[in-house]
């Protein structure tokens, strides 16, 4: 196979309405893959978005060969475009992050040198969060809790969309809506098999966050389930 259809790593990223951050993300993206000097492609999953992002990845897709886009007709939410990435991805390493500019690129290389180690996942921890405590950080903080308890899973902050997984774990996995949350433990993975990265967390620049309070109920019924969905992955 040539370099391009078998790369050392993919970048998969959810995208929805996030033209503010695009171009400039990319940019980021590009420096950080080709200073890691591996073969590489970048997969934008443009889940139905209403703004500019469309016309922006198809200039972005023209310009760079690298660069591969998985159109969703509907909104179907981040685990639909997770998803989509990891059925479509190429690469021995698959790598998730958000498409708000908030997950700092340069955090990439200790993720997948984790994987090189030996892991099956590697997943970030966000240091000092910029976001409010009170509606965010603490609601996220109890919930990691609650599934680190419940998956055996001890990972601090299942959260944060920067993570990294050997291709052979979640090639062609579909994770049911809502369950995102619980990456990488719905994989059926050992706490020991999972690592965690340190990483950077910025402050989103443009547009507003999806998420808010109102996904507390959507999480609390998800860990009613989380357990049948553990015990045998490959089923759901």
């Amino acid at each position: 196979m040539t370099e391009d259809s078998s790369p050392k790593l993919s970048l998969a990223i959810p995208l929805h309405n996030e033209a503010g951050t695009l171009v400039s993300l990319y940019h980021e993206i590009k420096e950080v893959l080709d200073n890691m000097r591996i073969s590489y492609e970048i997969l934008f999953i443009n889940d139905a978005s209403t703004d500019e992002t469309p016309e922006i990845l198809r200039q972005i897709k023209k310009m760079d060969k690298k660069v591969r886009v998985i159109e969703h007709q509907e909104n179907y939410g981040e685990a639909a475009a997770l998803s989509s990435g990891f059925k479509f991805a190429r690469g021995d390493i698959i790598v998730t992050m958000d498409g708000d500019g908030q997950n700092n690129p340069r955090d990439i290389p200790s993720l997948v040198a984790k994987i090189e180690e030996g892991y099956k996942a590697a997943t970030g921890w966000r240091q000092k969060r910029k976001e409010k405590y009170l509606t965010r950080i603490l609601p996220s903080v109890i919930a990691n809790r609650m599934i680190s308890l419940i998956t055996g899973v001890n990972v601090h902050d299942n959260g944060c969309g920067l993570k990294a997984y050997r291709a052979e774990l979640v090639r062609e996995v579909i994770i049911p809506h809502g369950f995102h949350r619980f990456l990488p433990a719905v994989l059926g993975v050992k706490s020991e098999e999972v690592a965690e990265v340190r990483v950077k967390d910025r402050r989103r620049i443009y547009g507003k966050s999806h998420y808010g309070l109102s996904r507390i109920k959507e999480v609390i019924r998800e860990l009613l389930t989380i357990r049948f969905v553990i015990h045998n992955p490959k089923l759901w």
